[in-house]
């Protein structure tokens, strides 16, 4: 496995997944202790500035995702029979 370069594309994803407004995200980060704005999340969904790990910890919770999923590339091998 390789640390993913695209750590915010796939936080970005998968709140668009769940159809979930950065608003809502924002609020449901103040209910985990973190303060952070939408600009912010907006600039770390377009890979703008990095996130930190208590904060993509508090976002893999949010969006019911694993971290493992988010850090790292997991390229699925598929094999011909």
């Amino acid at each position: 496995m390789r640390l993913n370069k695209n750590i915010g594309k796939a936080l970005l994803e998968a709140r668009l997944r769940l159809k979930m407004p950065l608003d809502v995200v924002i609020e449901s980060l103040k209910d985990e202790g973190l303060k952070y704005n939408k600009g912010n999340l907006s600039r770390i969904e377009r890979q703008i500035i990095s996130c930190r790990a208590d904060l993509l910890a508090a976002l893999c919770k949010i969006y019911e995702i694993d971290a493992n999923d988010v850090l790292y590339d997991q390229a699925k091998k598929t094999k011909n029979k």
